[in-house]
């Protein structure tokens, strides 16, 4: 069901029939994500009940926009803040990079370059950000972090 109302979402913000239309593999949260392709042009389709999830999503989106910091941007939301079409930044996630090359030098450069735009995505939202629109933390204090460091340990370990 999730799969036809989010390719009837993204045909009709293209307005022709998508070319291609996939569901990609589920992680960590309730957002179904989907990559659709049409005019030779690939978009990444997110379809998600948790409205105040989205609502903070499509905040932070905007702010890092602002900021020009590294993030997709968003070309449509529906009515119901339910399904949000995306740019699409690329094909390979960092997590399946070191999965396929482990400790390659390539590898070691991109978390260095990742490590290195966190830190300037840092240093750019500092005092920008209401945490009140935020989701789940309402400031980025020790317990967020902690959290954020578990999840990490708990990913790559």
């Amino acid at each position: 069901m999730h799969l036809s109302t989010a390719k009837t979402f993204f045909e009709k913000f293209t307005g022709s029939p998508a070319a291609d239309f996939q569901v990609l593999q589920q992680s960590g949260s309730s957002r179904i994500n989907f990559i659709g392709k049409s005019h030779n042009q690939d978009f990444i389709i997110t379809y998600n009940e948790n409205i105040r999830e989205n609502e903070a999503f499509l905040y932070l989106s905007e702010e890092f926009s602002s900021l020009n910091l590294n993030t997709p941007k968003i070309l449509a939301v529906n009515e119901e803040k339910t399904l949000y079409v995306q740019e699409f930044l690329g094909k390979n996630t960092l997590s399946e990079i070191i999965s396929a090359e482990g400790h390659s030098e390539r590898v070691k450069s991109l978390v260095k370059q990742t490590l290195e735009k966190l830190f300037i995505l840092q240093q750019k939202t500092e005092g920008k950000i209401d945490f009140s629109r935020t989701f789940e933390y309402e400031a980025y204090d020790h317990l967020p972090i902690t959290h954020d460091l578990y999840y990490f340990k708990n990913f790559m370990v």
